[in-house]
């Protein structure tokens, strides 16, 4: 029973809710069909509810729009919303309340409300109301009121008296028809206002109102005034909304009148009109001569062509505006002076007068000159004038300046060059073909891609060089062009002499000659090279993608909302390197940008950001720490990106990192800094900068203070440097020391000392050292050093005098013990004349002369040569074998040969070596060759780094079998091998045919 009754609620309300709902509905569509505006709205102003017809008629797009606005928005003025509300709190209802309201587009709306004054539950006050749009009814009400008036207007000020007639009562009459009745008509009934005998005719013709007066108006007479007659016309009226019939009176005598004045005024005008015709016909007469004489002279003054008359005598008589303006002269600077002063070559005035004399007329170009001197070219049409008597009355001549016309016949020639150089070297292949496939024209494009000649292609036809496969849609299309019809874009394929495909693509149109088709043209892209172009396009993409994706560099692009639009991985990279997060992109217009840094490295990117959004390109530069503490440097370019309007779309951002370069720049500034410091503290060092010109650029100041402490001179920049050498050089010096400027500016460096002259001649000697300062242009400047060396020159010739002195010293010592030990060697001379014949004594004596001869000979190279310290090896072994021959006195039979290279040697080398070479050398001119037998001794020297060798061999006799020179060998041998360890040396001996011997050492340095 419970859930039956519970079920049997719920249907109930289930019912109820669907009542309600259906309520709403009917309510909803009843306010929304409703023509007239329905709202509610508070007394504030606020709407709480409104239809579609209120949204219409103030014209608002939607009720949402609508709804936004204030109440207070929509009266046409606060004066208008006033009184509204002041009599809806007086009376709390108004109906047929008329408002003037506000369209959206700001026109007054004219309205008709219903309102009534509500409070709700809640004690709130609302408005609501309805209103229908009366603004036409009031537009008409307004013109109907302007027409009544106009319409009243005209009818008072009529010379016709007007009634207006109402069931047989006067309702209105103008003042014209009460001053022709002379009393006060309103009220009165129609037929009393005429004499009694008219009433009845009054009555009928009010009663046959409408039909046509063919007799015209009805006579009658005045009931006040039975003498004077009057005329009526009637017809209906509508007066005040209402039928009625109107009736319009006129004084017949005053209407005779007028129309005896006018048939006297058309018998004049008829007389008029005669006089007239034949005033006129004069008249016309006289006007056809001015204006033939007037035509004649405005064709001259009109005239766009130069017109000009002479005399006989050659005196201008007539001279038009057009060649006043051309020639610069006003009328009575011309009239009366001879024509030749219009021609710049009289010998061509005396020619064209000379045509004028034999036929009577000239035709051709002629060069004129203005006022001003310039000359122009004029195309000359003159004649003789003769009267009818045949008088010679002068000549007249029109001429037409053609100077732009030849102008614009060369532009055109110029022009039409251009287009044919155009077409001829064109890259695109260019044809014109006629109705018969015949080629009229084909470009040089089209003759090198299928490789014909000019006289083959005049035997040629369309189809000769179509591809079989395409001849015949090609053909199709051919005769389509010609019929008129439009042709889509063509692609085709050609066959070239060579057999060669073409593959062309490109348009073809008619070509017409009043409104005859010729022709068509063609003009055809060869897709090879497009093909080609377009591989080189996607080739460039690639590039410019790869570019974009290198990670060498950073591009990106940002909204004018600053959101992040694309980038690619450099800049990805370098921002999570920076501040630890990769960048989002962000394309959608609602979501806020994100932020990847702290706000003040934000704000400091907006303030660029904003620069390029405003059109400007921008480059700056930032300096930060990454992620791990390290400085990274990056220069960034910000470029606009504009849309088609002009406005800029988005903002391209190029990077790369700097680091590297910002470190060198630092490493440089502080290196320029220590130079700097160098350069401004060097205390005895001069350093100065020069340019091209040799002028001084920079200068440090110690050459600031020596040039004026002891030069006596104060340099700026700018001075002439080479000037100041020609003045303070020493004699004979000036001119290879600028030479030396002259070669460091072409870029050599040079390093030199000279000699100065500064006040009261006081010499100061310095070093210089030039370099050239080379830039990407070549040198531009020359950086030059110099320290004073004038106490070190004074100590250098103090040294050179002592050296000279200790020379000619050594020299002596040389040159004695040369003399002593030649003493020796004349002792030991002599000592051979007192030995009685004993062989071996005279050996033992001639082999001691040999060796003291070997040492004089060293300290005789010695005191010869320049350099004590050393002697040359080769030009001692040339003298010593020279001396030993002529000492052993061989005869020819010995030849002596030498490979001698140059080998410096100490004093303390020379003369054990000397000696061994003496030992050596005599050993073989002794024994190798016995009984006079022929041979060969070589002697040779080299040098091998520090290495020095000494060979000495002959091709005599040999050394005896089982001979040793360590053991078997006489004094001399001993001797050789003793200075051998003296020079550490080494010492090969061979034997075979002959003997050779090879002495190695190192050489002192």
């Amino acid at each position: 029973m419970a859930g039956t009754e519970a079920s049997r609620s719920s249907e109930q309300k289930k019912s109820k809710e669907y009542t309600y709902a259906e309520l709403e509905r009917r309510y909803e569509q009843l306010v929304n069909r409703n023509p007239a505006g329905v709202y509610r709205v508070t007394m504030d102003g606020r709407f709480l509810e409104c239809n579609e017809a209120l949204v219409r008629i103030l014209g608002y797009a939607d009720r949402d729009e609508l709804m936004k606005c204030s109440v207070a928005e929509m009266y046409f003025s606060p004066a208008e919303r006033e009184r509204f509300l002041t009599a809806v709190v007086e009376h709390e209802r108004l109906l047929n309340f008329e408002l003037t309201l506000k369209h959206r587009n700001g026109r007054p709306v004219e309205v008709l409300e219903n309102v009534y004054l509500d409070e709700e539950e809640d004690g709130t006050t609302t408005i609501q109301g309805t209103l229908i749009d009366i603004t036409a009814i009031k537009q008409a009400e307004v013109e109907q009121a302007s027409l009544t008036s106009s319409y009243r207007s005209l009818v008072e000020h009529m010379r016709d008296g007007v009634l207006v007639v109402r069931d047989g009562s006067v309702y209105y009459a103008n003042p014209a028809a009460q001053a022709l009745t002379g009393q006060v008509l309103i009220g009165e009934q129609v037929q009393t206002l005429f004499h009694e005998d008219d009433q009845a005719a009054i009555l009928g013709l009010l009663q046959n109102r409408g039909r046509e007066q063919s007799s015209g108006p009805l006579v009658v007479k005045l009931a006040n005034d039975p003498c004077k007659d009057v005329g009526l016309f009637a017809e209906d009226a509508l007066f005040e909304g209402a039928s009625a019939i109107q009736i319009t009176m006129q004084d017949e005598q005053v209407r005779q009148n007028l129309i005896r004045e006018r048939l006297r005024v058309q018998l004049a005008e008829e007389v008029n009109q005669v006089l007239r015709q034949e005033i006129t016909e004069h008249r016309r007469t006289q006007e056809a001569l001015r204006r033939s004489r007037q035509f004649a002279r405005s064709l001259v003054e009109s005239s766009l062509d130069m017109i000009m008359a002479a005399d006989p005598q050659g005196r201008i008589t007539e001279f038009n505006p057009a060649a006043q303006m051309r020639f610069g002269y006003e009328l009575n600077e011309v009239m009366g002076s001879s024509t030749n002063k219009l021609y710049v070559d009289p010998t061509e005035f005396a020619r064209i007068q000379q045509e004028l004399n034999a036929y009577g007329a000239f035709t051709g170009e002629i060069r004129n000159i203005t006022k001003d001197g310039e000359v122009f070219t004029t195309f000359l049409a003159a004649s003789r004038m003769f009267a009818e008597d045949g008088e010679y009355l002068g000549a007249m001549g029109v001429s037409r300046d053609i100077t732009r016309m030849k102008r614009d016949q060369e532009a055109l020639r110029a022009s039409e060059e251009r287009y044919r150089d155009l077409f001829e070297n064109a890259t695109d292949l260019i044809q014109s073909v006629d109705q018969n496939g015949r080629f009229e024209y084909v470009n040089n494009a089209w003759k090198r891609a299928l490789g014909y000649s000019d006289r083959e292609i005049e035997q040629l036809r369309l189809s000769d060089v179509l591809h079989p496969i395409h001849a015949t849609s090609f053909l199709e299309r051919h005769a389509r062009v010609f019929a008129g019809e439009p042709v889509e874009r063509i692609k085709t394929v050609f066959i070239g002499k060579q057999g060669q495909e073409v593959h062309v693509e490109g348009t073809t149109n008619l070509r017409s000659v009043e409104g005859k088709p010729l022709a068509t043209r063609s003009i055809f892209t060869d897709m090879t090279y497009v093909d080609a172009e377009r591989a080189k396009v996607k080739a460039h993409e690639a590039k410019l993608r790869a570019l974009f994706e290198s990670s060498e560099h950073m591009f990106w692009t940002v909204d004018p909302a600053i959101k992040l639009t694309s980038y690619n991985r450099g800049y990805g990279d370098m921002i999570e390197r920076l501040h630890g997060k990769r960048p989002e992109i962000n394309l959608d217009p609602d979501r806020p940008r994100g932020l990847f840094a702290p706000l003040d490295y934000h704000r400091f990117w907006e303030e660029k950001y904003a620069y390029a959004l405003a059109g400007k390109a921008i480059r700056f530069e930032t300096d930060r720490l990454d992620q791990r503490g390290n400085r990274v440097c990056n220069e960034i370019f910000l470029s606009p990106v504009f849309g088609p309007d002009g406005s800029v779309t988005e903002v391209f951002g190029v990077g790369h990192e700097i680091t590297e370069q910002k470190l060198a720049e630092d490493l440089v500034q502080q290196q320029a800094a220590r130079i700097k410091a160098i350069f401004e503290n060097a205390a005895n060092v001069m350093i100065w900068t020069l340019d091209r010109d040799h002028r001084i650029t920079s200068f440090n100041g110690h050459f600031q203070r020596t040039s004026e402490h002891r030069l006596g001179i104060q340099f700026s920049e700018g001075d002439d440097f080479v000037g100041f050498m020609r003045a303070h050089v020493a004699d004979g010096a000036a001119e290879p020391a600028i030479a030396k400027f002259i070669a460091a500016r072409n870029g050599t460096p040079q390093q030199f000392e000279v000699e100065l002259r500064g006040d009261e001649d006081r010499a100061m000697w310095v070093d210089c050292f030039l370099n050239p300062i080379a830039g990407a242009d070549g040198v531009q400047e020359i950086s030059c050093m110099a320290y004073g060396i004038t106490d070190r020159k004074e100590a250098e010739i103090k040294l050179r005098q002592s050296l000279s002195e200790k020379e000619v010293l050594l020299k002596e010592v040389h040159h004695r013990v040369k003399n002593n030990l030649q003493v020796i060697s004349s002792i030991l001379s002599l000592q051979t004349a007192h030995v009685d014949g004993d062989e071996r004594i005279l050996e033992l004596l001639r082999v001691s002369r040999d060796r003291i001869r070997s040492m004089s000979f060293i300290h005789e190279s010695l005191y010869q040569n320049k350099d004590f310290s050393s002697i040359d090896l080769a030009t001692y072994i040339d003298g010593l074998s020279r001396n030993l021959v002529m000492s052993y006195s061989l005869t020819g039979n010995i030849q002596l040969e030498r490979d001698l290279k140059r080998v410096e040697l100490v004093l303390d080398q020379a003369i054990p070596c000397g000696l061994i070479l003496n030992e050596l050398i005599s050993n073989a001119f002794k024994h190798a060759f016995p009984n006079g037998r022929a041979g060969k001794v070589h002697i040779g020297s080299n040098l091998v780094g520090n290495q020095v060798s000494i060979t000495i061999a002959d091709d005599g006799a040999g050394l005896p079998e089982g001979f040793h020179t360590d053991k078997d060998g006489n004094l001399g041998l001993e001797l050789v091998h003793t200075l051998v360890e003296q020079l550490d040396g080494k010492l090969d001996v061979k034997t075979g045919p002959g003997v050779s011997y090879l002495l190695t050492f190192e050489r002192y340095r």
